[in-house]
């Protein structure tokens, strides 16, 4: 796969992706395969979280850091009564809010256990298990997934936060390739 930006060429990943859309949560991602993912971090479209929820995967991954920059907390559940674990299926349904969710009973407090700034070249590897939260500057990733091992992920959220879908904001095919030709060509 990718090992630098100079490789991607506009008009191969228009002829041979599965599906782009876009993450509110600052992201535009773009589904190579089963098993890779680019994701374009920008400020050129807005937001519907104004910061990423604390979360973790199905599945173990990779993430090489091709252009920009990137940050990323850890973070580890302690005695608290401030966030619920939620196992959270958010994709781009049909239905009015997207989000299908099994909220948890007991309640935990967070503490950030690592913070870590990434730059073009860079590269993690994250379990599945892992909290994090993290925040791109005009930033791309390319995001190598492991087999999912779990049918959930989950979310840490806020005692009485209702629950919004970042998918929940629907932008035209159209106007996200415009976003990530912009963000190759510069």
């Amino acid at each position: 796969m990718y090992k630098n930006i100079n490789e991607i060429k506009i008009e191969d990943l228009k002829k041979n992706y599965q599906m782009i859309h876009y993450f509110g949560l600052g992201f535009i991602q773009l589904k190579l395969n089963d098993t890779y993912r680019l994701h374009f971090y920008t400020d050129k479209i807005s937001k519907i979280l104004d910061e990423e929820e604390v979360h973790n995967h199905r599945y173990d991954f990779a993430s090489y850091v091709l252009k920009g920059k990137f940050n990323m907390k850890l973070f580890k559940t302690i005695e608290g009564n401030e966030f619920t674990i939620d196992d959270e299926d958010c994709k781009n349904h049909d239905e009015e809010d997207g989000v299908i969710t099994n909220k948890k009973v007991e309640t935990y407090g967070i503490q950030k256990i690592s913070e870590n700034n990434y730059s073009a070249g860079d590269s993690y590897w994250l379990e599945k298990d892992t909290f994090h939260r993290v925040k791109g500057n005009e930033c791309i990733t390319l995001l190598e997934r492991g087999d999912v091992v779990k049918k959930y992920a989950q979310v840490l959220t806020p005692v009485n936060k209702e629950k919004v879908c970042p998918f929940s904001k629907k932008i035209e095919e159209e106007g996200l390739w415009k976003v990530v030709e912009e963000m190759l060509a510069a």
